[in-house]
């Protein structure tokens, strides 16, 4: 058998045998698809006929093809010729392939540990439930799974055997000594989120995360390292542009160095995040925020010059792929790091730092020593480049931007070169009719912008945060009864005109927010292609600070949701409207116009105008969906800080203390929080 099978393959491919035969074919376009050049793809072909052979005098048939068995093959292999580097990887993506294709069956997973299996599920609950970051979750699943080992938890039961004074000694046994600050950070926020979740869970109900100390650590302690300005031009200047890598290399290297980008967000760039007509370029950044940048001249042209003339056919719609087989796009950031590398090395520059991020610093302290040659007279510019660094940086500064722009125009009325106090407050309280919090708001904005500034030009003077103080207390929520809700949507329903598509889009809306406890901005800009409706799920795009996550509906929701789109595909017909509720026009329904109908549909129906009570708006439905569900959490017995992280995440809350707010805005809940410590004293020998 071994004559038959090892001395006359050399020529496999010219007649293949085996239970493999009709797959060569599809595994030689998928590796031209990826890629690979023709002598490697040729190498990986013989070795599968060769492979498929082997399986023929072994009597095995395809349906017993596994790694387990390509591993067997490799063995066997290896005592008859010589090996090779990546033929247990070529095999590997040859038996995914069958897998995908249901040739054969997926493999069952090897059994976990106890301590695996319980560190996977509080991955899966971090990456699903909490929306984390890939890195992120990595980072705390490591300081769990190191707590269990080393606390020699061998199951989910013996999570209740652990303690305070254990978390302590454990704690204080890997922080002590610890060189580094930020590890010794992570390794404080692990434990506590993993305990969190595993109270969560039921495991314990002792607050185990409370024990573990904060640690003492402070970011950006140290100068930033940047980049000199001629040095990354010579960086730049090094590429060479004729071949695709540096074609690439050039645009990544753009990038950083014009925008300020991470390594991370240039690596994670994908084609649909450039729109050309419009000239910019959406940046996906840290904690899941969405940036739109201006796609300057030369970073435009160079990423097109890479796209035409560079970059390879690919399916991936990563803007930055791979040069060498397989072909996909970057995994990490790490390949723009190494090309700033190479970069550096090219250019001749010797340094200690050779990561992308002295880029991002050398941007910002090229503005700032802009701004620093900025006049006062010249107030208008400074301003604008304050708000293009800010906003470089990922905040959005819409309303803040306004008030700015109103703000130097108040001083180029008075011919003011310099900001003082005195400008400061008589601009801030310039309306009279509005309440404190705005002046405290108005003056806020000129605060930072004067703290910047003052950098620059000494003379400039930052009002102090005493004058016009105001402390923000949120408005107590108007709770809306069963009744009141239906007498709403009954009068959305006679809305002029009586045939037009408004009164139902009115009628959907307010439907969907009392039902989902969404905000009524997620609600207007949600778009046809996040509308779920077979898994009853939308999904919000961009809302507060920039996150993202999914709602799940309920089924007689997604039924209203659905006459509701048959409507509006009826009105439509014919014309592309990507935004879900549209006006009786057939245009996106805004926000500015949903509140004036609701202040006109509450007042004729009799609830607002009223001395005695406050009149109710939109969002308030968002705080009855959360008060109604905190009641039925009590009223139920299940444990409130177990369930208050799954009704953080639902309502989009960036923070759980958020949602806490809401304990406070209702008597019964009050009530129930007290009765609740008074049976917990009680309890406390």
């Amino acid at each position: 058998m071994k004559q038959m099978v090892w001395q006359m393959r050399l020529h496999s491919l010219l007649a293949p045998e085996g239970p493999l035969v009709e797959y060569i074919a599809p595994f030689e376009r998928l590796l031209i698809e990826q890629g690979y050049p023709a002598e490697s793809a040729r190498r990986h072909l013989r070795l599968i006929a060769d492979f498929s052979i082997w399986l023929k005098a072994k009597s095995m048939s395809i349906e017993e093809v596994t790694h387990e068995s390509t591993l067997r093959y490799l063995r066997c292999r290896s005592r008859h010729r010589c090996r090779r580097k990546g033929n247990a990887h070529a095999l590997l993506r040859f038996v995914q392939m069958l897998q995908h294709e249901g040739v054969v069956e997926q493999e069952t997973p090897v059994d976990q540990s106890a301590v695996e299996h319980t560190v996977s599920d509080y991955s899966s609950y971090l990456q699903q439930e909490r929306g984390l970051a890939v890195t992120t979750v990595k980072k705390y699943a490591r300081a769990a799974r190191l707590l269990l080992i080393q606390q020699r938890i061998t199951n989910v039961r013996a999570l209740s055997s652990l303690s305070a004074q254990r978390i302590i000694r454990f704690v204080q046994s890997k922080i002590e000594g610890r060189s580094s600050a930020p590890r010794a950070q992570h390794l404080a926020l692990g434990l506590r989120s993993f305990l969190r979740y595993a109270r969560y869970c039921g495991y314990f109900k002792p607050d185990l995360a409370a024990a573990i100390p904060r640690v003492a650590g402070w970011s950006m302690t140290s100068i930033p390292k940047a980049i000199p300005p001629k040095d990354a031009q010579r960086v730049l200047a090094s590429c060479d542009r004729r071949s695709a890598v540096g074609r690439r290399d050039y645009a990544m290297l753009l990038l950083l160095a014009r925008l300020g980008l991470r390594a991370g967000e240039v690596a994670s760039l994908t084609l649909d995040d450039i729109d050309w007509h419009a000239g910019t370029l959406t940046v996906h950044g840290k904690g899941s925020q969405e940036s739109p940048l201006p796609l300057l001249e030369p970073i435009g042209k160079a990423i097109a010059a890479y796209l035409k003339r560079g970059r390879p056919r690919c399916k991936s719609r990563r803007v930055f792929l791979r040069m060498h087989a397989p072909i996909r796009g970057f995994k990490t950031e790490k390949p723009v790091s190494t090309a700033v590398g190479r970069g550096m090395q090219r250019a001749g520059i010797d340094s200690p730092h050779r990561g992308a991020h002295q880029f991002r610093h050398a941007l910002a302290t090229h503005m700032h020593s802009v701004a620093k040659d900025v006049s006062m007279g010249s107030l208008r510019q400074a301003m604008e480049e304050y708000l293009t660094m800010r906003r470089r940086l990922g905040f959005k500064l819409h309303e803040a931007g306004l008030r700015l722009k109103d703000f130097v125009s108040f001083m180029e009325e008075r011919r003011a070169r310099r900001i003082t106090n005195a400008l400061a407050l008589s601009w801030a309280q310039r309306s009279r009719d509005v309440q404190p919090v705005i002046w405290a708001q108005r003056l806020g904005v000129v605060r930072d912008f004067a703290r910047y500034l003052s950098a620059f030009e000494p003379r400039t003077e930052v009002p102090p945060a005493e004058l016009l103080p105001h402390r923000y207390r949120r408005r107590a929520p108007y709770l809306y009864t069963d009744q009141e809700i239906q007498k709403i949507l009954a009068a959305t329903l006679e809305l002029y005109p009586p045939s037009g598509l408004g009164r139902w889009t009115y009628h959907t809306l307010i439907g969907l927010l009392s039902a989902t406890g969404m905000r009524p901005g997620e609600a207007l800009n949600l778009e046809l292609q996040d509308v779920d409706l077979k898994e009853c799920v939308l999904t919000v795009h961009g809302s507060k600070f920039g996150k993202s996550r999914w709602v799940v509906i309920h089924p007689s929701t997604r039924d209203v949701l659905l006459r509701y789109l048959r409507r509006r595909d009826r009105c439509v017909a014919g014309r592309a409207k990507t935004h879900v509720f549209l006006t009786s026009q057939g245009t996106s329904l805004r926000e500015g116009s949903a509140v004036s109908t609701f202040r006109r549909l509450t007042h004729k129906i009799g609830l607002r105008g009223s001395p005695s009570r406050r009149n109710p708006r939109l969002m308030d439905f968002r705080h009855r969906f959360a008060l109604r569900a905190l009641v039925r959490f009590y009223r139920s017995g299940k444990d409130p800080p177990r369930w208050l992280p799954v009704l953080s995440t639902h309502l989009g809350h960036a923070w759980t203390k958020e949602t806490y707010w809401y304990i406070e805005q209702h008597p019964d809940l009050m009530r129930q929080a007290m009765q609740r410590l008074e049976r917990r004293w009680k309890e406390t020998p």
